[in-house]
């Protein structure tokens, strides 16, 4: 069954328990064919746990998972056709490039002109001619990836799982394979879900994200929803930087909130959310939305805050300021450090108010955790920003 309609992988209300833990809770998520998805979280949230079930390493304990509409419970992971590359790449340290490649067509007795064409298709694809006859020792850290990921996909298959497969790379060589990752994964159409806990990896690679805590999906969404348009605190403040502002509604006018938060008066919109005066409401700025120096020219009267610069950072592309507000630390980005240098002392602050998200009632978000459903829509049917 091949239906371009239906995902390719579907995860329905899956549950696994290791005795008194439980790892994953009511999991429901949809990965479209021919996408990057990407499971993000911080370390014993799930994510990998969930990968190991997609390959049949282990069985969940309730719910279902399907690939291309065909059940997987209790299908071997030999027989699924998704294969995993882990973090150290489990290459075979005695074969060549060439054999390590050939491996799995050698299990399945493929005949040599076969194995021969398809190797030298991986080859090609993955940029790895004249290697043949090197051994694992004599590559570089993105060789042995590049490698690792012709085996899992010589025998055919269209899906590909990753276990943090960079994070044995330099800061240097992670930027530049996991650019030719993401080229290599729609050159080839392949559906790859890759784990990682590294926020800016799993945006810059992804077409969708999934957003992880204590065994739960967040929230899931392309990398602009998450981390623009986050459902909750949790994932504002894991993917990226934010400014969580807690605040009482005071006005609410054709969709647009005035929130006071402390010491100043901020108008935002409400994102289609139900508001009343006298409301609490947690509203979220992203470092770079805030302007420092002059006003925004677009920010409202009521958008603006003076402080001081409590500390700041040259980061080479930008300077990260820590400016006191009253009783709030706001973080700001100057993205052009170049024209106005290194500020000190007393600053003035803007933000427009379609750059203020507001979240969802988190009090509401923990009742709905356990009724999370990701069904992902296409990318032709959401907004990208």
């Amino acid at each position: 069954m091949n239906n371009a309609a239906q995902p390719h992988i579907r995860i329905d209300d899956v549950t696994k328990s290791f005795g008194a833990f439980s790892a994953l809770r009511s999991v429901t998520l949809d990965v479209p064919r021919g996408s990057f998805t990407t499971l993000l979280g911080p370390s014993g949230c799930g994510k990998t746990t969930l990968l190991r079930l997609l390959a049949g390493f282990d069985e969940p304990d309730s719910g279902s998972i399907r690939i291309d509409g065909a059940e997987m419970n209790g299908v071997p992971a030999f027989r699924r056709k998704t294969p995993l590359v882990f973090q150290d790449y489990a290459l075979f340290p005695h074969m060549t490039v060439q054999e390590n490649i050939a491996y799995g067509l050698k299990l399945q007795k493929a005949r040599k002109a076969e194995t021969a064409a398809r190797v030298g298709e991986m080859m090609d694809l993955f940029g790895l001619q004249g290697l043949e006859k090197r051994l694992p020792k004599q590559l570089s850290g993105g060789q042995q990836q590049r490698v690792a990921f012709a085996r899992a996909l010589v025998t055919g298959r269209d899906i590909l799982l990753m276990d943090e497969p960079l994070s044995n790379l330099d800061a240097k060589m992670r930027v530049e394979v996991r650019r030719e990752l993401r080229e290599l994964q729609r050159r080839a159409g392949i559906t790859a879900v890759f784990v990682t806990h590294d926020q800016d990896e799993a945006l810059s690679l992804s077409d969708y994200v999934a957003v992880f805590e204590k065994g739960r999906i967040r929230q899931a969404g392309t990398p602009w929803e998450v981390y623009y348009e986050p459902a909750n605190a949790f994932v504002a403040d894991f993917v990226g930087t934010a400014n969580l502002l807690a605040g009482i509604v005071e006005d609410v006018r054709d969709g647009v909130l005035l929130v006071r938060c402390r010491d100043v008066l901020l108008r935002a919109s409400s994102a289609g959310r139900t508001f009343r005066p006298g409301d609490r409401a947690t509203l979220m700025i992203r470092p770079e939305c805030l302007r420092i120096g002059a006003d925004e020219g677009d920010a409202e009267p009521e958008n603006r805050w003076m402080g001081a610069i409590s500390g700041s950072s040259f980061l080479g592309r930008q300077v990260r300021y820590e400016v006191q507000c009253g009783e709030t630390t706001l973080i700001v980005d100057d993205a052009d450090p170049s024209v106005t240098g290194v500020l000190d002392g007393t600053v003035r602050l803007s933000c427009a108010a379609d750059k203020i998200h507001v979240l969802s009632d988190e009090a509401d978000s923990e009742r709905k955790e356990g009724e999370t459903h990701e069904r992902i829509r296409p990318l032709s049917e959401r907004r990208l920003g």
